[in-house]
């Protein structure tokens, strides 16, 4: 996955400045372990639904209830970039509302960022992720302003129920 020992050692001290991060809207890591060829990581666990299911079973969303999500994943990136952690990209499956939370008042938790850091640093990005890229994202530079286009379009994608790119 990794191209370089320094890439190795960048993604383990970004996981660990991770593992310090304290937020009510983040997944939190518990442990990590790697060997030669991969890293494992064990996260608290959680009874959710990604939203990507929940667009798919849901037709129209509240304003309320979108204004709560996405007030909810800015506090969260709001606390990365508080450590300078940033993603460049999130995607709607790594926003998981937690079940016990109503539809009037949602509770999630950001999921699976470790795959966002391992890309920074030199892992791969899942083909679905690249559709909601900032512009500036073909540069090939990452930015915590890229982290914020995308709960953009994710609010635009849950009030409107379409995708940018399908939209007329």
């Amino acid at each position: 996955m990794f191209q370089s020992q320094e890439a190795v050692y960048g993604f383990k001290s970004v996981l660990q400045s991770f593992m310090e991060v304290e937020h009510e809207n983040l997944a939190k890591i518990i442990k990590i372990f790697d060997d030669d060829l991969n890293f494992y990581v064990i996260s608290e666990d959680f009874d959710t639904i990604p939203l990507t299911d929940c667009v798919g079973q849901v037709k129209e969303y509240s304003e309320n209830y979108v204004a709560e999500i996405i007030r909810q994943c800015s506090a969260a990136i709001l606390a990365l970039h508080s450590k300078d952690l940033f993603l460049g990209f999130i995607t709607m499956t790594q926003i998981e509302i937690i079940k016990e939370g109503s539809q009037e008042d949602p509770l999630l938790k950001l999921c699976g960022l470790e795959m966002g850091f391992a890309y920074l640093y030199g892992g791969f990005m899942p083909i679905a992720s690249q559709i909601f890229n900032a512009p500036e994202f073909l540069t090939g530079e990452i930015t915590k302003e890229q982290d914020v286009w995308k709960v953009g379009v994710i609010m635009f994608i849950l009030l409107t129920g379409n995708h940018q790119t399908n939209y007329d």
